[in-house]
């Protein structure tokens, strides 16, 4: 597996979340450098993987816990056979909250 070196910011209160691990912190840190300002991406989990320096499972495993948590919101795609990828959706701390 090749790394990239794209990265993005992850907020300090995301770090400090005690309910991530670090799997999780890095599959998020690599949604926010997809998702720029607009806070929405559509990468595959195979490119999310690549970016935060792990493999396939684990990646699955800590959207799932973002997901959970409240820090990402998961618009699975209908035409998952074609290998459409899934949209990610960045929530911000007012969301989190609420």
């Amino acid at each position: 597996m090749t790394k990239r070196k794209i990265r993005g910011h992850v907020p300090t209160h995301v770090i400090l979340d005690a309910r991530l691990n670090h799997t999780a912190l890095k599959v998020y840190g690599a949604l926010r450098a997809y998702a720029g300002k607009e806070k929405k991406c559509w990468p595959r989990v195979e490119d999310i993987a690549e970016i935060a320096g792990v493999s396939r499972r684990p990646t699955q495993l800590a959207l799932r816990c973002l997901e959970a948590t409240g820090y990402v919101r998961t618009l699975h795609s209908n035409d998952w056979q074609q290998g459409s990828p899934s949209e990610y959706f960045l929530l911000d701390s007012r969301e989190i909250a609420a």
